[in-house]
């Protein structure tokens, strides 16, 4: 039929450039940049991707950097676990920074300037630091001589503040709201159930089509939660019901 007797024995195709599209490329790019830093900050607070989190605020470069990625929320709520996408120019207002002279890779280019260079390094302002942290170099005069400083000879420190997490990549920050209510905290809950059921029916041999009664043994608090997400767990696992009954009660094995 005029088919190549095997796909290894042809040409590999020549690509039509006419299809890449530029735009796509570039918001796809930005999209897993935030993804990345959300990521990121939720580690760093240890916050597994299974517990929702209320608002993540997304600080961008260029307003034309939003106007790409204003298409994409959804990837990065579903991505995250973020309830709303926030677009703020000032996202990094929840952490503060701080700068301190790293005296041993410092000393020898600056001499006896050293302590000086200390000094005012250490009476900076949060945003004079934020922007040595983006450039990664800044000059100052001290006693008439020139100092030149690069980011290996100052340590910079990031401080947030209670209930958020902060990461920067150069000019875009991510600030995640780490506070979590009570409806949060049930969702996880939630959330957390279901892997742990999933895991159970693999482990017991269960088919992926097999149906299941699921027995719990737990807190009032997690029980309430569990039973205010009961069609979505039961859903999630195939499960008839979900019965909550005291922990001796609560059986090994397959039903």
């Amino acid at each position: 039929h005029g088919l190549p007797f095997s796909v290894h024995m042809t040409d590999y195709p020549q690509p039509d450039e006419t299809q890449i599209d530029t735009e796509l490329e570039e918001s796809m790019g930005l999209t897993q940049k935030v993804v990345s830093l959300g990521r990121a900050a939720r580690s760093r607070k240890n916050l597994k991707v299974r517990q929702p989190l209320s608002r993540i605020l997304i600080a961008l470069p260029k307003q034309a950097d939003q106007q790409l990625m204003e298409g994409y929320t959804d990837i990065i709520k579903e991505e995250l676990n973020i309830k709303e996408v926030v677009f703020s120019p000032d996202a990094d207002r929840y952490v503060s920074y701080s700068a301190r002279l790293n005296f041993k890779l410092a000393r020898p280019k600056l001499g006896a300037d050293v302590k000086k260079a200390a000094a005012y390094l250490s009476a900076l302002d949060s945003e004079a630091v934020k922007q040595f942290a983006h450039s990664k170099q800044m000059s100052f005069e001290l006693d008439g001589r020139r100092i030149v400083l690069t980011d290996e000879d100052v340590d910079v420190t990031k401080s947030e503040k209670a209930g958020y997490a902060v990461e920067s990549d150069g000019p875009m920050t991510v600030t995640l709201i780490t506070e979590l209510t009570e409806e949060l905290i049930g969702e996880g809950f939630a959330r957390e159930m279901v892997n742990k059921i999933q895991n159970m029916r693999k482990s017991c041999g269960f088919d992926v089509t097999d149906y299941v009664n699921v027995r719990v043994s737990s807190s009032e608090r997690l029980k309430a939660a569990a039973m205010k997400y009961d069609e979505f767990i039961r859903r999630e696992t195939l499960a008839h019901r979900i019965e909550f009954t005291d922990r001796e009660s609560v059986g090994d094995g397959r039903e």
